[in-house]
């Protein structure tokens, strides 16, 4: 019985892990004035399913540590509490190696730093640490126990939260954390074992309490002063338009109803598209997120501000990161008295290629569990079997983040951090159009997939995401082109995708409506690029510059005083949003500003560049797409530079799909735009592709693999 009562000690443990954990979250959320680290918080579902995580981790730690006491069953005769120090040391072990873990994959954390925490400090001498100790004081086992778990949990809450909490940024050196971490958790260890006795006379059950009730005390105040603050404070009528940029990603234009899509692929986008200035011939600078959302934000071209691929030694992926010498929009706004925020869904668009300047707050913090497939065998063994790939990429744990996600974060900033007496700009970048087209259900099924196309590929794999990774490399390799049966079931699931990112951004409209932002603010809505289904012998992005993939939606809602509504069908440049919001506003513009104010038809100046990836050369099926490559639209004409290939005319009224290249027809036309083009080049410092290069490291190159941007 002793052995079976020690064994159930360990998930009372691992829920005083979980109690210290959540508290923790409460209290450095509630003493973030600027919002930092409110994408922390779990919601109440993810709460219980944390819960029930430290559950099965405590009760594997009680099994754990009853295989090993059976084990050791001749050593430890006559020491009938080894049983209850076997589980609290099991316990303490594996939280100290969770935590370091953590640790370890925060980039929040220098790498000598984590390396001091795992190497030094822990790992060698903390079983032993554990062991005197229960020794030591063997009167109370339980007592010890409950009191280690307290004071550890409370060393690594500390350890965790302070560098990204708010005292790291005041000075805080990481001795200083360690010492303050030491020292609470040994008053907190020496509170519980020694002096807590004297106040209560259930010990056992009066510590588990105790902590319960602390825990419930700051979820109660957390929530009463977060309901209070929603309710007494509106978005007044009476301050500077707040400004709310969505990014979506790979969304064409020419798939939205807006814009002429015979189907009803988003009722939200249609809904925007009533109150806005609509733009029906909307133009990125890139056919792929880095460089587009660079130029969005910066109002200039690739060439200029350097956020592209770059040639790099050898087959290795690299590209330049958005320099600090840009200024973006969120500095502009943040020196203009505005609070910003950035919530981000992609690799590409996070701290470490340069997004996260001018940003108050800026959450881009993406779960990655691609790496389960390398170092787990079992799930790499499941995988064969259940599509363990299709849900990780639908619940946004591949290297990227979902629509879900993204408005969590969202809406805790919007309802506990935006403020009230000045305006707010707020960016949200979604993810959930691109491919794998993975809207709804996961696996293949005789439902989801017909059986022409299961049978064409014959794929011992029950995921999805592996069934169209064929269909996409079969026409990217060159082997065929996309069937008509192929090219309607992705083109389904795409429609599916984009309709469920306008229900996310319909919630968000919902939330701004609720806090009283809706009426008050500018919303730009717009896509990073778009997406090809076999034209040209393309699939995905990123590889050329026609129309499907440069051509996006936009649409500008301006605040409910104004009510401005329309559309615009002259082309113009997604480098003008800069322009035309600061315009708007009344705020002067940086000096290095490209484009010009979307209103403007003269000025317009539509370029797109592509740098192609330096891997792409070594590669037999890529080989074609290996050149860098500029675009300009000339009035009716549009004329690609591919360089190290041919020049490239189309006439798109007359040739709307780009089939018909009149280069060698139209010399005169074409000599013209090449002049015209080539002045543009010269006058904004296009050619540049030397701009603060960035290694890409393993754990990226993991991600951008998942993400199609490698192979």
């Amino acid at each position: 019985m002793g052995t079976i009562r020690s064994t159930l000690l360990a998930p009372v443990y691992w829920t005083l892990f979980f109690i210290i954990d959540l508290s923790f979250l409460f209290i450095f959320t509630f003493t973030q004035s600027n919002g930092i680290d409110l994408n922390i918080v779990p919601a109440p579902g993810e709460c219980l399913k944390i819960m029930l995580i430290y559950l099965c981790v405590g009760i594997v730690a009680g099994f754990a540590a009853l295989l090993m006491s059976v084990t050791l069953k001749g050593l430890i005769q006559g020491k009938s509490r080894f049983n209850d120090i076997l589980v609290l040391t099991v316990s303490i072990t594996i939280n100290c190696l969770v935590n370091i873990y953590d640790l370890s994959n925060a980039h929040h954390l220098p790498a000598f730093r984590y390396h001091l925490i795992a190497g030094v400090i822990l790992v060698p001498p903390c079983v032993k640490i554990f062991m005197f100790i229960c020794k030591a004081f063997t009167r109370n086992v339980f007592l010890t126990g409950v009191s280690l778990c307290v004071s550890v949990e409370i060393f690594w809450s500390i350890i965790r939260c302070f560098p990204k909490g708010a005292y790291w940024g005041t000075g805080m050196s990481f001795g200083s954390t360690l010492l303050v971490a030491v020292c609470v958790g040994g008053v907190v260890f020496s509170f519980l074992y020694f002096v807590s006795p004297l106040l209560v006379t259930r010990t056992k059950r009066s510590m588990v309490m105790l902590t319960v009730i602390i825990c419930a005390v700051c979820i109660i105040y957390k929530k009463n002063v977060a309901e209070s603050g929603i309710i007494e404070q509106s978005g007044p009528s009476n301050k500077q338009a707040n400004v709310i940029l969505i990014i979506t990603d790979t969304i064409r234009a020419d798939f939205l109803s807006s814009y002429g899509y015979a189907k009803e692929t988003s009722s939200v986008l249609s809904g925007l598209a009533q109150e806005s200035v609509v733009y029906k011939n909307a133009y990125s600078t890139a056919s792929w997120t880095l460089p587009s959302v660079a130029s969005i934000l910066t109002g200039t071209y690739p060439g200029f501000h350097g956020g592209h691929r770059v040639e790099s030694a050898g087959n290795i992926f690299s590209v330049n990161k958005l320099a600090e010498e840009n200024v973006t929009i969120a500095e502009v706004l943040q020196q203009n008295g505005y609070t910003t925020a950035g919530i981000t869904s992609c690799e590409f668009v996070t701290g470490k290629f340069g997004f996260d300047q001018g940003f108050d707050y800026f959450d881009d913090a993406i779960s990655n569990y691609c790496f389960a497939f390398l170092s787990f065998g079992l799930l790499r063994f499941l995988d064969v079997f259940i599509p363990v790939r299709d849900y990780l990429w639908a619940s946004g744990f591949y290297g990227h983040r979902i629509g879900k996600q993204i408005n969590e974060s969202a809406f805790r900033w919007l309802e506990y951090a935006a403020p009230r007496e000045k305006p707010f700009f707020l960016l949200l970048h979604y993810f959930d159009a691109h491919h794998p087209y993975l809207p709804e259900g996961i696996g293949i099924s005789d439902e989801t997939i017909p059986l022409d196309i299961r049978r064409r590929y014959a794929l011992n794999s029950p995921n999805y995401t592996v069934l169209e990774n064929s269909i996409i490399y079969s026409v990217i390799k060159g082997k065929k082109g996309l069937l008509a049966d192929e090219y309607a079931l992705l083109t389904e699931n795409y429609e599916r995708e984009i309709q469920l990112t306008g229900k996310h951004i319909g919630e968000v409209f919902d939330t701004l409506k609720k806090l009283g932002f809706y009426d008050n603010s500018i919303i730009i809505m717009t896509s990073d690029h778009g997406e090809s289904f076999g034209e040209h012998g393309q699939m995905l992005h990123g590889t050329s510059l026609y129309e499907e993939t440069i051509k996006v939606p936009l649409m500008i809602k301006y605040p409910k005083k104004d009510g401005t509504t329309g559309s615009i069908d002259f082309p113009v440049s997604l480098t003008g949003i800069v322009p035309t919001i600061l315009t708007y506003l009344g705020i002067q513009m940086p000096p290095d500003i490209q484009g010009v104010e979307l209103n403007n038809s003269e000025g317009q100046k539509i370029i797109s560049q592509n740098y192609s990836d330096p891997s792409w050369k070594y590669n037999q099926w890529t080989k074609r797409f290996a050149q860098d490559l500029i675009s300009f639209r000339s009035g009716d004409y549009k004329y690609m530079k591919a360089f190290g290939g041919e020049d490239v005319l189309f006439h798109l009224t007359a040739d709307p799909d780009e089939k018909h290249n009149i280069a060698g027809k139209n010399h005169l036309e074409l000599s013209k735009i090449k002049k015209k083009l080539d002045g543009y080049i010269r006058d904004l410092q296009l050619a540049d592709s030397s701009v603060c290069p960035i290694g890409v490291d393993k754990k990226t190159i993991q991600s951008l693999k998942s993400l199609g941007y490698m192979h």
